[in-house]
């Protein structure tokens, strides 16, 4: 699989993965069978990468016996996108170094952080893989029952008064925001279309908004579905020098 990847893309996850840092900034481990099986590999890019293989193996044996794999899958999309990431942080050290400089919590040490980072991703590919293949297991042996999960046509949902609707049912669409809008991004982290405006885009006090910015809009391909993101931190320039005059 082919990732376009940036800096940006994985410093934005950092706010939810430093919660599995501990005081020392070493890496966390639930427990010690974990530790030891982590003893085994030469690198953790190679523990995820076999964890990768084996739930995907796992996969089609239970497709075949008729199970729902759709949360299985979602993970190992997910994991293949951030091994791309952990790749790029380890090749990109100092661009991190310059990104952690401007977190508190980590300013002090940027250099340590941005070398952490990767085997960090890494190690919670890791377990996240060791959750999905138990679970999995599970269901397989009849120990879990799992219902059906509905697999949603994103140009097909509709908006009915205060609801977006779907075949007839309310549903609520989470999305990863912002994210880049391929084909590896969407197929299972959801096709949620976004558009920005901010008051800068209004040019006047009639309210128009900038010929651009409409254009823009206009262009948009038609059937998808998303949310207009108002920023309301800023203040037209016009109206700035209306209000001094």
């Amino acid at each position: 699989m082919s990732l376009k990847i940036t800096s940006v893309k994985s410093f934005a996850f950092l706010g939810f993965l430093s919660v599995a840092f501990n005081a020392s900034a070493d890496i966390y481990y639930s427990n010690t069978d974990a530790w030891a099986e982590s003893l085994s590999y030469a690198s953790k890019e190679d523990e995820a990468s076999d964890k990768i293989k084996e739930l995907r193996k796992l996969i089609a044996k239970a497709k075949k016996t008729g199970v729902n794999t759709l949360k299985e899958e979602t993970a190992l999309r997910t994991a293949e996108i951030f091994m791309g990431y952990a790749t790029w942080d380890e090749n990109n050290v100092d661009a991190n170094v310059k990104h952690f400089s401007l977190v508190t919590r980590y300013k002090k040490e940027p250099e340590k952080y941005a070398k952490l980072l990767p085997d960090f991703e890494r190690q919670e590919i890791i377990e996240m893989m060791n959750s999905s293949i138990a679970e999995l297991d599970a269901v397989m042996k009849g120990e879990l029952k799992r219902l059906p999960t509905p697999v949603v046509d994103w140009t097909k949902v509709k908006v009915d008064k205060d609801m977006l609707v779907y075949e007839g049912k309310p549903v609520f669409l989470a999305d990863w925001t912002w994210k880049p809008r391929i084909k590896e991004y969407i197929e299972y982290h959801g096709d949620l279309d976004g558009f920005f405006l901010t008051n800068g885009n209004v040019i006047n006090d009639k309210g128009d908004i900038s010929p651009k910015v409409l254009k823009e809009l206009q262009e948009r391909d038609d059937g998808s579905i998303g949310f207009v993101f108002l920023n309301h931190s800023n203040f037209p320039k016009w109206a700035e020098k209306k209000i001094r005059q």
